[in-house]
This record gives structure tokens, sequence and C-alpha cells, in this order.
């Protein structure tokens, strides 16, 4: 039977979560993935999501006999083995992080772990997740080939950057528009460790979740460091790149001005980089913000103005989680009516069309 092209691609982190939950307890999986990319955040989530305490192991820093139980001789008794500190208890999730960057008799005890459910003389509860995440030798880390042998007891998951997580992390923790911006409108430096520069610095979601942190704290740096700190996270290239973008910024309408309606805002078409950045800084200037119907109504109609549709949807997506009286603007429901499949996902429920019509055919607010 047929199969298209794209079946087998890598997946993304929330694919990678749903595939782990849809696994029975017994299986043990394997994630692959480029450094900083968020593999560890994501086994975190999915812990909270289902109750369980999280065991964190950097296979690196241990050795064999830690896993099988330190020893010790006691008289009359002979050797005594000691639980590892690490041993998970029922209802939890053994993540052994590193797995391929470990020596290969950590490997083997990895392979006891994942097939044999036990740590040297103990067995490992039924309702224990047990999660491995490593690196391959072509994401330039320390990285081992996985013996084939323990690569055939483990379901192994390849995982991709995923941009839209990554906004959806970021406005969740406040990073800085310009980030959020920059990264939508050049996806590939997301992560790309084809832009890795002499020095060996790549950007990764890792990495600009720190320049984020620095442009937060840009006007108490002094000019002359800031831009080495920001090449020292992502590299030069990128970084030259990035700096370039930023100018845009000098063609933004400022968003204090569209909220209390001083001007009126005009996308400029072929240009989603500075669409993006008003996007984003208005979402970050309305956070927190109690404003009146007739500023959300604005807001509303700001981005139902963008020239890129999609953009519009990315800007609602995020909008919807501030603004929670985004649905009954006229500004809303008037790019709702043409793209209501997509926004129904986010929203979690439609509108309906007798609601739609009353809003839009009510006075204009004032």
């Amino acid at each position: 039977m047929a199969t298209t092209n794209n079946v087998f691609a890598p997946v993304s982190l929330a694919q990678a979560k749903d595939i782990i939950k849809t696994l029975p307890i017994k299986r043990a999986v394997h994630l692959y993935g480029p450094p900083g990319i968020g593999k560890t955040e994501m086994i975190e989530g999915l812990a909270r999501e289902e109750g369980r305490s999280l065991h964190y192991v950097d296979l690196t820093d241990i050795d064999p006999t830690e896993i099988r139980g330190d020893a010790y001789v006691e008289p009359g008794k002979g050797l005594i083995r000691v639980k590892p500190s690490f041993f998970p208890e029922d209802h939890s999730i053994l993540f052994l992080d590193e797995f391929t960057s470990a020596m290969p008799t950590m490997q083997a005890e990895g392979n006891k772990i994942a097939f044999s459910r036990r740590m040297g003389h103990w067995k490992i509860p039924d309702d224990v997740r047990i999660l491995f995440a490593g690196n391959k030798p072509e994401h330039k880390a320390i990285a081992y080939a996985m013996p084939s042998h323990v690569a055939n007891k483990l379901c192994i998951l390849d995982i991709q950057p995923d941009l839209d997580a990554f906004v959806d992390y970021g406005m969740a923790k406040g990073f800085h528009p310009d980030v959020l911006a920059y990264v939508s409108a050049r996806p590939t430096h997301l992560c790309s460790q084809k832009d890795t520069d002499p020095s060996g610095r790549w950007p990764s979601p890792r990495q600009w979740e720190a320049v984020s942190d620095q442009i937060q704290k840009e006007e108490q740096t002094p000019k002359d460091l800031f831009a080495h700190i920001v090449s020292g996270f992502v590299g030069v290239p990128v970084a030259n790149e990035f700096f370039s973008w930023r100018k845009v910024k000098e063609d933004l309408v400022p968003p204090k001005d569209i909220v209390d309606g001083k001007t009126v805002f005009k996308d400029v078409p072929n240009r989603p980089d500075i669409t993006f950045a008003n996007c984003y800084s208005m979402l970050f200037y309305v956070r927190g913000k109690d404003l009146t119907n007739v500023q959300q109504e604005r807001v509303a109609k700001f981005g139902a103005s963008f020239s890129k549709a999609e953009i519009t949807l990315v800007y609602f997506k995020h909008l919807s989680r501030i603004m929670h009286k985004l649905t009954f603007t006229k500004g809303f429901l008037g790019f709702y009516k043409n793209n209501k499949e997509a926004l129904d996902s986010v929203l979690g429920a439609a509108i309906s069309n007798e609601e739609i019509e009353k809003t839009l055919n009510a006075p204009d607010l004032t």
C-alpha cells in the first residue's frame, strides 16, 4: 500500500507527547533531537499533566554501579546493595537523559532498564514510564551510535524544532516580542546547526530564551556589550541578521497609539517581518491590561487588518488567551466568518451564525 512521503517525517514535541501517552506504560521511548529544543521541558510537562513525579537521571554523570546499587560488606551478612537514590516509585516517570552520550557500559545498563524493567536486583514498578533522550552524532554533540540490539527494544522518535510550540511557550513565559517576531519571520533560525559559527555557537529554542531574557535588560546593558552577548548565544551570522531585522522597529506603529485610538494601522504588504513585529508588539503590550470595550475592539480590528491571514490567525490565537472578550468584537468576528475551522480549534467551541450577525449588525462602539 502506498504511503505519502511525509508519513514518517520527524515529529513535533507536542506529537511526541501524545505518542507517549498513547503507548502502553511498559513500552520505553527514546527521543532523538538536537540540543536545546525542549525535550526535557516536554517531559516535565507530561509529568505534570499525568500527575506523576519525575526522576531525572543524566547518564553521563553516573556509573553502572550507581544503577545496580552501591555495595558494602556487612559482617555476618556479606555484600549488601543499596537501592539507587533515583529508583522510581509507582506512578512516576524515569527519565534517562543523554543516553547516546553515555559510555557503552551505561548504555548496557539502560538496555536492562528498558527491556527487563530492572535496576540491579530491584524490579521497576509497573506504572512507571521509562523515557530516554539523546542526540545523534550529526547533531554535533558528543554521541555514540545506539547499539542495534538496544534500538530494537525502544520506540524511537525523531523530534524536530516546533515553531508553534516555541511561540506558545514564549507567550506563556512573557518572552520579548522581538524574539517571537524574528523566529516567526525567520523560522529556519529557530534551531539551525547549519548556522554554527567558528566558535561553535548556533541558535536553538533554549538560546533564544536566553536572548529574550537579555533584551528585557537591554537598557541596563552597555551598548558595546549587548551585541556580544546576543552573538554569544546564537552565533555571529544569526546575531547580525537579528540586529538588522530589529531595525524594522522604526516602522512599527506604537501599540499604545492603536489602543488609545490616536492612529489607524495600515499594514505593509509583502513585508511579513514587519507584520510579525507589529503582531507581537501588540500582544506584548496588552498582556495584563484592563482594556475598555472600545479599546478591545481597536485591538481586534488591528489584527484583522493584517495583509496575511496566517499572521492574523496567529494573532487571534494568542489574543484569545489574553483578551477574554475577544469573541464579542466586530474585528474578530468579521475575520472569524471566513476562517471558522481554523479558529474553532483555538477557541475550543464554535460561534453560531446568529451570534456573529447580531454583533456585526450592532451599532459601532464610540
